[in-house]
């Protein structure tokens, strides 16, 4: 597993992280996506400073075009809506009383190659571990206060006006907040660019998800022990075959939860991850060609210890490796 630690202050760090991306593809870009841009700046700045000390610093490492790695940076476009799961249970479905959180990413194999585990210690914030394929991105990630955050995509929905990225909002949570109350108010506290569901969990026991969407945060509570998110909204109709496929891991995670009440470790965490007959670990097992899709790692994690379990590919095919703060 690939290690990157980086330590100092936002302008330090960004710039450490600009100049191992120098060759990072841009593309061209309007007046009117820089002037938006601009605004969703503001809004970032508003939310989380040392973010945009972070974007001047990586600009300068980089030797970036600034119009185009403002664009890139605060306002690029929706991505691509694939098989992400993620789940906490809790008690009384724990076997020993702990909060439990487990995740698939899935994305694109070709990326691969660019997945790393990354130790973050910005001055001023909280620090952080997470396993990642993204530029600037952490898809997961646990603090040192013990808050974990999973992301999956949904459905696009079109803008409404300047926001905040999910990469960004990732970063302010983890910088900032120890409990999930503290994540719900600054979750709720922007307007949103993008659709995502965070998975919160906290070391105090505490879960939720928020459907985060442009114009609307909908926070869901765990109910029999247990949150889930992938990839569609609850409680909304889409007969699409995306929102079947989400919608029927979604079902396997809950029966398998049901099932094994008062008895969930992460051994059980672990076994719902690699499920095959549901897809939650998807893609081509056993050799891939680098344009297929499937699962990239897999998470399982106690946010009391704090730590986190990682397997870099198919959960059903890589051992977990245990990663604490301690060890980095």
């Amino acid at each position: 597993m690939k290690i990157k630690r980086f330590t100092g202050n936002p302008y330090e760090i960004g710039f450490q992280r600009g100049s191992e991306l120098a060759d990072l593809p841009m593309p061209d870009v309007a007046r009117s996506e820089v002037a938006f841009a601009g605004a969703c700046r503001g809004c970032v700045e508003e939310l989380h400073p040392p973010l945009v000390e972070m974007f001047e610093g990586m600009l300068a490492g980089g030797g970036f075009d600034r119009d185009r790695f403002t664009v890139y940076f605060f306002a690029r476009k929706q991505g691509m809506l694939r098989g992400c799961t993620n789940f906490a249970a809790l008690p009384p479905l724990t076997r020993d009383g702990a909060v439990i959180a487990g995740r698939n990413y899935d994305w694109v194999y070709s990326d691969l190659k660019w997945c790393e585990l990354r130790y973050l210690h910005v001055e001023g914030a909280f620090p952080i571990l997470s396993y990642t394929h993204h530029w600037v991105g952490h898809p997961d990630c646990l603090n040192r206060e013990g808050l974990f955050i999973a992301i999956s995509s949904l459905p696009g929905q079109a803008s409404r006006g300047p926001g905040v990225q999910w990469n960004l909002m990732v970063d302010a949570l983890s910088a900032t907040c120890r409990r999930v109350d503290e994540a719900e108010r600054l979750l709720r506290s922007v307007h949103h660019l993008r659709s995502i569901a965070y998975l919160i969990v906290d070391a105090q026991g505490g879960a939720f998800v928020a459907e985060a969407v442009p114009g609307s945060v909908r926070v869901r509570r765990p109910e029999s022990g247990y949150v889930i998110a992938t990839n569609h909204m609850l409680g909304e109709a889409d007969a699409s075959v995306r929102a079947r496929r989400s919608q029927v891991r979604y079902s396997r995670v809950e029966e398998v939860l049901r099932a094994r009440a008062g008895r969930v470790d992460e051994a059980v965490a672990k076994e719902i991850l690699s499920d095959h007959d549901c897809t939650i670990c998807s893609g081509a097992h056993g050799g891939h060609a680098s344009g297929d899709w499937g699962t990239i790692w897999s998470s399982v994690c106690r946010p009391d210890l704090p730590a986190v379990q990682i397997a870099p590919g198919h959960p059903c095919e890589v051992a977990y490796e245990t990663v604490t703060f301690e060890m980095i």
